[in-house]
């Protein structure tokens, strides 16, 4: 979850929190944004305080009860490595208080308000006329009260001591909600991405191929298993194990033809009998090529500039198609093609 305006993005590790809890706040923007910004303004609501250097330092432009304002400096901001037209600056803040310190439903502009039992703290950024915000729930007591007679209900203290239980089985908890996610092969661990791999679907666990490549192959495999051995099944193998950038969409819009523009697979029908009276069967006739029966050749396509990859990755595509092949079937050879033919 992130707010996002015109380039600007805001959003959190978490949205939700105890007091004493540190959170960080990541902030986005676009390099050029971020070098002729004017003003950049982080406002954050009473119930946290800045806990990370330089910005502890700080200048507070504006300071009420319900919220605090600093101005930052725009050489805080780094060049983001994955992103180069963005830039980033990580804030962590510290819940200080919660529930009990809020003495209405809502705050001016709703920067504090009561959300159960929880208190809904705003965090803001300006920059020039671009705004971003997000709220963070701050507990400042055990959600577990819920569960008790009514008699504990106002216990303040028995709310802060099931606040350690409650920290202890919250990352159980928080793994059993989002169990799914642990099954999909975009989105799960490496570890439990190769348990998957390796335990589920018998995929061979490669430590040469790209983090995302493999993500794509188990993702596929599913499917794969139900097209292997035949031409189709073969190809995208072979796509599959093309580095991730030389695709030009997702998995799931590839098409057969697409399929084609990157993997070509050429079976070879009998060229060396023909029916008459010429015709004659004996050792040196084959259905194929090369004396051969049942063979076919592969030719990959590798996008202008990448033709230094080709060397690591040919003897990688022919192990592929030697386990993937149907048996009775003979690869003539495995080469690329730049541009591929029409």
């Amino acid at each position: 979850m992130s707010d996002t305006t015109y380039g600007l993005i805001l959003s959190a590790e978490k949205y939700r929190c105890y007091v004493g809890d540190e959170i960080t706040v990541i902030v986005r923007l676009p390099k050029n944004a971020a070098s002729e910004a004017k003003s950049v303004e982080l406002t954050v609501a009473s119930a946290f305080r800045l806990q990370s250097k330089p910005m502890e330092d700080a200048e507070k432009v504006s300071e009420n009860q319900t919220r605090i304002t600093y101005r930052l400096l725009r050489s805080w901001f780094q060049p983001d490595k994955d992103r180069p037209d963005s830039t980033w600056l990580d804030v962590k803040l510290v819940a200080q208080h919660g529930l009990n310190e809020v003495t209405s439903e809502k705050s001016e502009n709703n920067w504090m308000r009561k959300v159960g039992e929880a208190v809904a703290a705003s965090i803001e950024v300006r920059v020039d006329a671009m705004v971003a915000r997000i709220c963070i729930g701050v507990f400042s007591s055990s959600r577990y009260m819920r569960y008790l007679p009514g008699l504990y209900a106002q216990d303040d203290l028995l709310g802060r001591l099931l606040l350690v239980a409650e920290h202890w089985l919250q990352p159980r908890e928080d793994q059993i909600a989002n169990l799914d996610l642990y099954f999909d092969p975009r989105q799960t661990t490496d570890d439990m991405l190769r348990w998957l791999a390796e335990t589920w679907l018998g995929v061979r666990w490669d430590e040469r191929w790209e983090e995302k490549q493999r993500r794509r192959l188990i993702a596929k495999m599913f499917d794969l298993y139900r097209s292997r051995g035949t031409k189709r099944g073969l190809q995208w193998m072979l796509y599959l194990a093309l580095p991730a950038d030389w695709a030009d969409k997702s998995d799931v819009d590839v098409t057969d033809d697409d399929l084609e523009r990157f993997v070509r697979i050429t079976e070879y029908i009998a060229e060396d009998m023909k029916l008459g009276p010429e015709a004659v069967l004996g050792l040196g006739t084959a259905l194929g090529r090369e004396k051969l029966p049942h063979t076919f050749d592969v030719r990959v396509k590798v996008p202008p500039g990448e033709e230094s990859k080709w060397s690591k990755l040919k003897p990688e595509l022919e192990r592929i198609v030697a386990s993937e092949k149907p048996a009775h079937t003979v690869c003539c050879g495995v080469d690329k093609v730049n541009p591929l033919a029409a």
